[in-house]
């Protein structure tokens, strides 16, 4: 089995706080910014483990933490993560003066919903109902953050459980699709002893030969995962019949 350490994470943040005159096509300078925008909470999961964490900015070691686990992790899952949740948990990092953590391999699932596939929408919400019948916390919109912005202890017990419901879903859908993930970490690098061929996307060795790839002079094994689909060649060139070799897959 793979040594991959992957963890599945979402973050909830505040609103930017601030004034302005109207409604519609808006510009607002940076100096009309009351309060701007922070963590308010996180949810992460160890892929293949039960528990699911979860910290708010009220509880000790809220920061520390989440870094410790990012830190640990040679992979980690999101939605929208690379623009939003990853960006974020760096300024806060940065912001109390910590070191970055060890950078781990971002896999982030709606890069490959909008590069694979053509749903109506792109959301979470709208993708997880469809693909797996499990669908986001419902709640009562805005009120919710305003609710944990006043520091009501009902709204944040709401908050727990939204954030908590976007990891398991997130962690679901990676299951789902991760045979479609291009550029998919090697779990074949995370193994001392491999002998066989093995999944790059979910580490299986219930992998087959699927033919020859052909590139200009040299020719390489084809392999299809038969657990979750992924497809991929050997680096090895490849001359004469099938042979039994080490394989790093890509």
């Amino acid at each position: 089995m793979s040594d991959m350490r992957i963890l599945t994470l979402d973050i909830e943040t505040s609103p930017n706080l601030g004034y302005f005159w109207g409604l519609f096509n808006q510009f607002i300078p940076i100096d009309f910014i009351v309060e701007p925008t922070y963590m308010m909470s996180w949810s992460a999961k160890w892929l293949g483990k039960k528990k699911v964490y979860y910290k708010s900015c009220k509880d000790d070691g809220f920061l520390q933490d989440i870094w410790d686990m990012i830190d640990k992790a040679d992979a980690v899952v999101h939605y929208n993560g690379t623009s939003f949740d990853m960006k974020h948990l760096n300024r806060e990092f940065v912001e109390a003066d910590m070191l970055p953590p060890l950078t781990p391999k971002n896999i982030d699932l709606l890069k490959t919903v909008k590069e694979r596939f053509k749903f109506p929408s792109n959301k979470l919400d709208y993708v997880s109902g469809r693909l797996l019948g499990v669908k986001k916390l419902e709640h009562q919109g805005l009120d919710l953050w305003l609710g944990c912005l006043r520091d009501e202890e009902a709204w944040w017990n709401v908050m727990k459980k939204y954030n908590k419901q976007d990891v398991r879903i997130t962690e679901m859908l990676y299951l789902k699709i991760r045979g479609w993930i291009k550029g998919h970490p090697n779990h074949g690098l995370y193994v001392d002893d491999q002998e066989a061929p093995m999944c790059r996307a979910c580490g299986s060795e219930n992998v087959g030969t699927r033919g020859w790839q052909r590139l200009n002079v040299q020719s390489y094994m084809r392999y299809r995962c038969a657990d979750c689909g992924w497809q991929g060649r050997g680096r090895k060139r490849m001359q004469g019949g099938i042979k039994k070799a080490k394989q790093v897959l890509v």
